[in-house]
């Protein structure tokens, strides 16, 4: 039974409904009333729009309810904000089940499968805006589902009007506003976010804290942040328009006393967008001059290079506004829009200007090719947050030009030494190059912990979704796949993969790429598609300057990957590609040895890896030489040398244990257990390495299983130290029951101990 009460009525109907459900509960639950003793039906009390009590009386009843609720009584409690009740002690008891705005919110993809159920088939870039301006809200989407005409109406104030949210949001949301409450976020609708001041300062309205508190207390629509209220985007956009309907000679003026407020309370970057609104380029120009660089170097890129683009052309030639907005455009990833602007610099300028345009020559020199006009490099004295980015976009240069031990500790000491303070943009820069330099430098655990510190600084500050955390989320997905973790690394990996690949910095496009088709591979339902789009896309950048180390780390795997898919030709394309980056490292050679291997010309392949095991061929990356003697190993087996192939293994185990890095290993597939199983017991301190391993190989092709489910459930805990009595604790059976078990075991792989077991079993692929 189900009884439906709004707390927006007579709070009399609220309360009666309220004791008819309980006292119908209390019926039910001992057999009065017509019902039966002991019948499970329940009472469902629906209370909506809970917003609504604002009578202490009646919500003092409510809330006594709550809290001596009969066992056959479910209350439900909706509205758009919490309900002003006492439910801490529901709370603490588990008796309480919240559900708010952001479990509510569509993804993404439960979006386009409402918009394809009323026919709409939005493009990606369009259902971007599309999420963007809804929020995930579910009215939003359905109005936008069910009454859009076009990509033109999905978003903004076409949309509110083409598909009757604005009368919805006047019904359902502004009725329940006070005239003075709506007047108030009409006029501060000009803004992304307001604070009381900066309301106080827009609308003159001297109460307006009070307002904004209690308008925040009554909808969902409207939030507050560490940096002001918010108004969801419809919202805003509704309000938006009601002011230019009932105001518009005021426009101008609002946004003249926002700029004003917030350029005196140091919002430089938002105040340049108010008086770009309220027409005043010079206003607008003057605070790029004095404050850009400052907003740039805080991650303000993307706006700032809508600001500059705004300008008067005269504003834009200068070297102080245009050096500003070439940084911005290259922090943006758009590297054309950088070398349009640095081709119309004038000439000449003063320390400040040349300082900022060699960091510009620095950042430019990330994206390969030649710029058109290369500014000289930059005093390294600089102090502050120029100084900072300077030495930071040095050391990126360097790492990403094939120096990355250079590179790290260069960077290591510009994080440590807290000389500069830099804003939390560029530190966020900092440490996840850092974390890519450890990677490249055979550290995966310090390439972690600074992947972590990069991604919750940005997390801190709003930045999940940019592409320094991208690039932090790519460096923490290589340690995870380095380790053998394929479905965390998959899980970082994927998201970054499209910020990454719209900046045209080729080498962190093609680092993310490469990096998500070898960890979707082998868990890929058509892995040739994989190897495929990992093939097209190194031919499209085939002759692009990307960083050797990048290279060198990922080509192996790709060539193991297209071979794997029968495509010997793909590998042969890529090998012959890497010759003018990696001739005469040892990583060629191990490419080279790899297709040599897939073709059955041992001789051939042994002949090339002999100057990489003979150190008279250098690596580019630690990870090569582990690539190398696992070759080895697997050459001195197939040769039937059994001893070589265990000393080569151990010596590749000495190189890949320390690293806590299995997966040159595991690359190796299947063919390495049956050397790695032989040699279990004469590993020394890898022992416990080479189990992990283990655990992860695939089993050898053919391998079957003669023993039942139960009994390999039992067999997976042989190979630890735990007792008879402790594995049948574990399996909540008998100790007579797992020894049944063991003798079935060991008959059907014909052994007699518990270690031969572990062995037959590894060697067969069962563990």
């Amino acid at each position: 039974m189900v009884l439906w009460a709004s707390a927006g009525d007579d709070g009399d109907d609220l309360l009666a409904t309220a004791r008819a459900a309980l006292d119908d509960a209390r019926a039910r639950s001992t057999g009065g009333g017509g019902v039966r003793a002991g019948a499970r039906s329940q009472v469902v009390l629906v209370v909506d729009q809970v917003e609504g009590l604002r009578d202490p009386t009646v919500s003092q009843e409510v809330s006594t309810l709550l809290r001596s609720l009969p066992a056959g009584l479910r209350v439900v409690l909706s509205g758009r904000v919490r309900p002003p009740l006492h439910l801490a002690r529901l709370r603490l008891e588990g008796h309480l089940r919240e559900i708010d705005d952001t479990e509510l919110r569509f993804t993404r993809a439960e979006a386009r499968a409402l918009l394809s159920a009323h026919r709409a088939q939005p493009t990606e870039a369009e259902l971007d805006r599309l999420m963007e301006w809804t929020r995930g809200w579910a009215a939003g989407l359905v109005f936008t589902a069910a009454r859009s005409t076009g990509p033109a109406h999905l978003t903004g104030a076409r949309a509110l009007r083409a598909t009757g949210l604005d009368h919805y949001l006047d019904e359902e949301v502004l009725a329940y506003w006070s005239a003075r409450e709506r007047r108030l976020l009409e006029l501060t609708s000009i803004c992304e976010v307001v604070t009381a001041e900066l309301a106080t300062a827009v609308t003159g309205m001297a109460d307006a804290a009070a307002l904004l508190h209690r308008i925040r207390a009554a909808d969902a629509l409207v939030v507050e942040t560490e940096d002001g209220y918010r108004l969801h985007p419809i919202l805003r956009d509704h309000l938006h328009n009601a002011l230019s309907a009932t105001s518009p000679g005021n426009i101008a003026d609002l946004h003249r006393a926002a700029a004003a407020h917030l350029l005196d309370h140091g919002a430089a970057l938002r105040a340049a967008e108010h008086a770009l609104h309220a027409r005043e380029t010079a206003l607008a120009t003057g605070i790029v001059t004095e404050e850009g660089l400052r907003e740039v170097l805080q991650g303000g890129g993307h706006r700032m290079l809508t600001v500059t683009s705004a300008l008067p052309e005269a504003a834009r030639r200068t070297r102080s506004v245009g050096a500003t907005a070439a940084l911005a455009a290259l922090d943006d990833g758009d590297v054309v829009a950088a070398d349009r602007i640095l081709a119309t610099l004038s000439p000449g300028g003063d320390s400040g200007s040349d300082a900022l345009l060699g960091l510009v020559s620095l950042y430019r020199s990330r994206f390969g090719g030649e710029p058109d006009r290369v500014w000289p490099l930059p005093d390294d004295q600089q102090t502050g947050a120029l100084g900072f980015a300077i030495r930071l976009h040095s050391a990126v240069a360097e790492l990403w030009a094939g120096r990355p031990e250079s590179a790290r500790q260069r960077l290591d000491h510009l994080v440590e030494s807290g000389r500069d303070r830099p804003p939390p943009w560029l530190t966020v820069q900092a440490h996840a190059h850092l974390g890519a330099a450890a990677l490249l430098t055979g550290s995966p655990t310090d390439a972690a912990a600074h992947a972590e510190r990069a991604t919750s600084l940005a997390a801190a500050h709003g930045w999940t979704s940019r592409w320094p955390a991208a690039l932090a989320a790519v460096v923490a997905g290589a340690v995870a796949f380095l380790r053998g973790n394929t479905d965390r690394a998959a899980a970082l990996i994927a998201p970054a993969v499209p910020v990454l690949v719209r900046r045209a910095e080729t080498t962190l496009s093609c680092t993310a790429h490469w990096l998500d088709a070898l960890v979707r591979f082998d868990s890929a339902a058509q892995p040739r598609a994989v190897a495929e789009r990992a093939h097209r896309w190194w031919a499209r950048h085939r002759g692009t300057p990307i960083s050797r180390p990048v290279v060198a780390m990922a080509a192996p795997g790709l060539v193991r990957i297209m071979l794997q898919v029968g495509e010997p030709g793909w590998a042969a394309d890529l090998v012959r590609d890497t010759e003018p980056i990696l001739t005469g490292w040892a990583e060629h050679s191990v490419l080279r040895a790899l297709v040599q291997l897939h073709h059955g010309r041992v001789a051939r392949a042994r002949g090339l890896l002999v100057a990489v095991l003979e150190q008279t061929s250098h690596p580019v990356v630690p990870t090569t030489l582990v690539d190398a003697w696992v070759l080895e190993a697997l050459l001195a087996d197939r040769a039937g040398d059994r001893a070589r192939a265990h000393t080569a293994l151990l010596v590749a185990l000495r190189h890949a244990a320390p690293m806590a890095a299995p997966r040159p290993i595991l690359a190796a597939g299947p063919a390495v257990r049956g050397v790695l199983v032989r040699g279990l017991g004469r590993f020394g301190e890898h022992e416990a390495f080479v189990e992990g391993v283990l655990t992860r190989l695939a089993p050898l092709p053919g391998a079957g299983s003669p023993l039942t489910g139960r009994e390999l459930q039992l067999l997976a805990r042989l190979p630890s130290m735990a007792t008879i009595a402790e594995i049948a604790e574990a399996e909540f059976v008998s100790t007579n029951t797992v020894k049944t078990h063991l003798r079935g075991i060991y008959r059907k792989l014909a052994v007699r101990h518990r270690r031969d077991a572990v062995l037959v079993a590894r060697r067969l692929g069962l563990l």
